[in-house]
């Protein structure tokens, strides 16, 4: 088994940075020291674990084994800031640490920032925030990328906890007149394949999983990507196609009011979760506090 009580504090943080910047030389212009520098810590790394981290393209790229060590880097990172704030009153002295999350484009557009904004100005924490499906978000916890993550996945990975934030509920949503010319018998597997459906991307799966339950078999609609949860709202009051939203939106989104459930349908509920990495963490516990009491007070705006 790998000794990894060797490791130092430089290593593992100019190992992050170079993952952060991508290549060698931004690393070292970001540390204030020579490429040979990085290089020599970088190789004393491998050395010591006993196996390559990184593979030395542009940008560079983690191995298996450099996913594990960068997840333990990152750990360190924020423990060390975690210890900072514990002597802040002492020391006087206190820097930034960044902190990576996952979340969904909805949650992002609605009730999230303003919870980690918040806990961000009061732990001088920089925000790394991934808009990814929430099918995914497990994954980069996994992996070592985030450190925290709104998930529809019930259980946590292997090395991260899971607790239940709440239940949206998700209106399948179009501009009457579009489900006039598009739906005038209702959701049926003809008319969906023919009436394009707005998604985030194609790794947005909420829409498809609602027309399974609806259809009793899986659907693969004609579909716009649209990256951005408030503009998608907008295409579907538009008239460019079809989407589900929650009742947010209705607020957030000038004009989005025109919207009204497709008629025959009903709601869709998703289960979201806060998935974490498994550590004694103050910052982590403030993040997470923090995300709770803000997914609460969404969670009650359920009527479209």
């Amino acid at each position: 088994m790998p000794d990894l009580s060797g490791l130092s504090a430089a290593q593992l943080h100019t190992f992050a940075t170079v993952v952060e910047a991508g290549t060698i030389e931004a690393a070292a212009a970001e540390l204030g020291v020579t490429g040979s520098a990085v290089s020599q810590r970088l190789k004393a790394l491998e050395a010591h674990v006993g196996a390559v981290l990184l593979q030395r393209t542009k940008p560079v790229a983690l191995t298996e084994v450099g996913e594990i060590v960068h997840r333990l880097a990152l750990q360190y990172a924020i423990a060390a800031h975690d210890a900072e704030a514990a002597l802040d009153a002492r020391t006087h002295v206190r820097g930034f640490t960044r902190v990576a999350i996952v979340v969904n484009a909805d949650a992002m557009a609605t009730w999230i920032l303003p919870a980690l904004e918040e806990v961000a100005r009061s732990r001088r924490l920089l925000l790394d925030i991934v808009r990814e499906d929430e099918q995914q978000a497990a994954d980069y916890l996994q992996r070592g990328i985030a450190m925290a993550a709104v998930s529809s996945a019930p259980a946590g990975a292997p090395g991260t906890t899971a607790q239940h934030l709440g239940t949206w509920r998700y209106w399948p949503l179009a501009h009457p007149r579009f489900s006039a010319a598009h739906f005038p018998r209702g959701l049926t597997a003809r008319a969906v394949g023919r009436a394009p459906v707005l998604r985030y991307d194609p790794r947005d799966t909420i829409p498809l999983d609602f027309l399974a339950r609806e259809l009793g078999e899986p659907a693969d609609p004609p579909a716009h990507f649209i990256p951005e949860a408030r503009q998608l709202v907008l295409g579907a009051a538009r008239q460019l196609g079809w989407t589900l939203a929650t009742a947010p939106f209705r607020r957030l989104v000038p004009g989005s009011s025109v919207l009204r459930p497709i008629p025959g349908t009903e709601p869709y509920d998703v289960d979201l979760y806060w998935h974490q990495w498994t550590m004694h963490s103050p910052t982590l516990d403030a993040l997470a506090g923090a995300v709770h009491a803000a997914a609460a007070d969404s969670e009650l705006q359920r009527d479209w």
